[in-house]
């Protein structure tokens, strides 16, 4: 019988979180306004101040920070 490869801690944190992959480097408000569709740059600049944004698993407030072709960026949902 074989074993389910996905951890519970995986699947719970994939329920918690969007994630999305960057193509292409870019500063990170450009970047969500670009990836969530409708979103307000208001919107984005409060997921910031509300610590709801991780790049590579690490809080990130900075509106320009600037990112790298492959970092994932996760958003709570």
């Amino acid at each position: 019988m074989k074993q389910n490869t996905i951890s519970y801690y995986d699947r719970k944190v994939a329920n918690k979180y969007n994630n999305y992959i960057v193509k292409e480097d870019s500063e990170l408000l450009p970047f969500l306004m670009t990836s969530i569709n409708g979103i307000s740059r208001t919107k984005a600049k409060e997921y910031l101040t509300n610590k709801m944004i991780y790049i590579d698993k690490k809080i990130i407030t900075q509106y320009n920070y600037p990112l790298k072709k492959g970092q994932v960026v996760q958003i709570c949902k």
